[in-house]
């Protein structure tokens, strides 16, 4: 029996991988939210449901998160340059503000 659904933001990239690899092997079950826009879909592993969409879509988070019992949220914009030329969408990512 799993021990709760787990939504993790972002797990496409190099983090979010890792840590949902960690929640599968302690028996989560997880779901991953990611717009695929620095990772991959190979970085998540098999059996683990990807919904490729963005944190930034109220509808979609909303739809998704009903799901989960806890949220781990990953998901950011890894670079300095593009963060610094739209804090706005960093914000936006970080704390979901519309």
């Amino acid at each position: 029996m799993a021990c709760g659904v787990v939504l993790v933001t972002g797990d496409a990239g190099f983090i979010g991988g890792h840590t949902v690899r960690l929640l599968l092997e302690r028996g989560y079950d997880v779901i991953v939210l990611d717009n695929l826009y620095m990772g991959s879909r190979d970085n998540v592993p098999e059996g683990v449901e990807l919904i490729v969409g963005d944190v930034a879509d109220r509808d979609t988070v909303a739809r998704v998160v009903k799901r989960a019992d806890y949220v781990i949220h990953l998901a950011a914009i890894v670079s300095v340059d593009e963060a610094r030329e739209n804090p706005s969408k960093q914000w936006e990512l970080m704390y979901w503000v519309h």
